[in-house]
């Protein structure tokens, strides 16, 4: 059970050496995840390290863990059946892979959030804290190479060539040295600095005394806007948007913006296919206002869409659509858009979450995935009138997040929505202690 003691009536004063300390490596966790999202899942993997040993420092044994709440559940079960796709997959070796992966990230994900839903008092404000410098600091470099078209990108690349990622279509070289990298290189920089985006607004929204009260919300809010658009990451841009009108309207009347949001999750997860469907039929690529890469990704998903129908029920296995498109040697070209055509095809991913599970997993996979996103909702909902509003907000944030950007197995995807959970978990604690005892007095 989590501790009652409440984080915000903790002082600096109450803080140890090592709380200082756990701290400070939080901020260079949130900092590093900013600077390197590909790693991911190795800062999923140290922040687990972090927050389990700080709970084991404070006198936790084996004999007070708990069972694992629905929500953790839910998500494991998801991770299983991919897991078990391996029986009937195209490509079993893949969804071995990619449900091992899944569940190992999800499980320290649980162990995570729970270890920070039972830290002491003043070693989640030091945690807090650094959370919020870490998360700053983040989003000024992404913003900095923004401006400055990854000149620290550049000068890394330049200085350590061994480090170089090469000459591509996003890295241009002149004479074996970088001279230009486009900004559109920053948009896994800047989805997992929208994903932790939430829990560093509410800390900032309840304006703490003490040092943690210098990080005003409008300013965060404006910075992150900002820094969005300026990465040139669109579903970064719409997932803020989307989930400040979720804010905005949970703040004012929570149990309908609630309900409208669990309407439309089971929507996306288990009605996208008809609704992709409708809108290739209806060539909705060919609008001459949508840019390129929205058009293409409106082929994808109707020509994902239609194959569906060949393994409805359980899928061609997680992980096999990439095979299955790798493996094609001839791809049908709708439509040609200044010289770039757009040709039938899955490609590596759907960069939609919901339709690749219809895809892989069948509608067996979409069934368990609308059970684990309800029973966040429903996790949400019982939360106490002060945190919940953020909290639909975060989900809201990365449901759309993963509606329109990248894929379900990309590891440091998966690891920057599983840090994200925590750390809202660790902010709901700063901000009302009992909020975890109240949840689960009212599952008992």
């Amino acid at each position: 059970m989590a501790q009652s003691q409440s984080a915000a009536a903790a002082t600096d004063g109450d803080a140890t050496l090592e709380d200082r300390l756990a701290g400070g490596a939080l901020a260079a966790l949130i900092f590093a995840l900013h600077v390197s999202p590909r790693g991911g899942w190795l800062v999923l993997i140290l922040l687990t390290v972090l927050l389990f040993g700080l709970l084991m420092r404070s006198g936790w044994r084996l004999a007070d863990a708990t069972p694992p709440s629905s929500t953790a559940i839910s998500f494991l079960a998801f991770g299983v059946l991919a897991f078990a796709g391996a029986l009937w997959a195209v490509a079993p070796i893949e969804a071995v892979k990619a449900g091992g992966v899944f569940l190992l990230q999800v499980g320290l994900a649980i162990v995570a959030a729970d270890s920070a839903a039972r830290l002491p008092a003043s070693t989640v404000r030091q945690l807090c804290l650094g959370l919020m410098i870490g998360f700053a600091a983040g989003l000024g470099f992404i913003l900095f190479e923004a401006v400055t078209k990854l000149w620290l990108h550049r000068f890394v690349f330049n200085t350590f060539p061994v480090l170089s990622p090469g000459d591509d279509q996003h890295v241009h070289v002149v004479k074996g040295r970088i001279v230009r990298i486009d900004v559109s290189n920053l948009k896994r920089n800047m989805a997992a600095s929208a994903l932790v985006f939430w829990p560093v607004a509410l800390l900032a929204a309840r304006r703490i005394t003490d040092r943690l009260g210098v990080f005003p919300l409008p300013a965060i809010i404006l910075l992150a806007a900002v820094t969005s658009v300026l990465s040139t990451h669109e579903s970064s841009v719409l997932a803020l948007g989307a989930s400040l009108v979720a804010l905005a309207a949970a703040s004012l009347w929570f149990r309908w913006t609630w309900r409208s949001i669990v309407a439309f999750w089971c929507l996306l997860t288990l009605l996208i296919v008809p609704v992709m469907l409708w809108q290739f039929d209806a060539k909705l690529y060919e609008s001459n206002w949508l840019q390129f890469s929205a058009r293409h990704r409106m082929v994808i998903w109707g020509y994902s869409a239609k194959q569906i129908a060949q393994a409805p029920i359980l899928g061609i296995g997680a992980g096999s659509g990439r095979i299955l498109d790798d493996a094609r040697t001839t791809f049908e070209t709708v439509i040609d858009i200044d010289g770039k055509p757009l040709a039938l095809s899955t490609a590596a991913h759907q960069h939609d979450v919901y339709l690749q599970t219809w895809y892989e997993m069948g509608g067996l996979g979409a069934t368990a995935l609308a059970i684990a996103g309800l029973t966040t909702l429903w996790r949400i909902f019982r939360l106490p009138a002060g945190v919940r509003s953020y909290a639909l907000a975060a989900f809201v944030s990365a449901m759309i997040m993963v509606s329109t950007s990248y894929g379900l197995w990309q590891e440091w995807f998966e690891a920057s929505i599983a840090i994200a959970a925590v750390m809202t978990a660790l902010s709901i604690r700063f901000v009302d202690a009992g909020a975890f005892v109240l949840q689960q007095r009212r599952s008992a």
